[in-house]
């Protein structure tokens, strides 16, 4: 019996959608670069985006670090932003990050 070349087992595909999210994540948060007045104040908000798309990238090679780290991350904006202030903002904020985290620990678990 053969397989479909686009069939995916469901911690592969698991992972590529928490990686999907961390990366659209990623881009949501470089809109607010946009406010800025200079070069210089552009890379700094740029930052976040660089970090969430750094662990995404390592998460992709790595979900052992990349489901920990992702909700480490959750955990610090929460904290930082503070978002557990109003659903729509831990929505928007914290809540892709969670579900990156969450979905790359529950691939490992199944993948086990």
């Amino acid at each position: 019996m053969t397989t479909h070349p686009f069939t995916r087992s469901t911690p592969t595909v698991l992972k590529a959608v928490a990686i999907a999210v961390a990366v659209l994540y990623g881009l949501f948060l470089s809109i607010f670069a946009l406010d800025s007045h200079s070069p210089p104040e552009f890379m700094i908000h740029l930052i976040p985006t660089f970090l969430v798309l750094a662990f995404a990238w390592l998460s992709w090679k790595s979900p052992v670090f990349g489901g920990p780290a992702f909700l480490l991350l959750g955990i610090v904006a929460t904290w930082h932003y503070h978002s557990d202030a109003s659903t729509s903002l831990f929505l928007l904020i914290s809540a892709p990050l969670f579900l990156s985290g969450v979905l790359l620990l529950i691939s490992l678990i199944i993948k086990k």
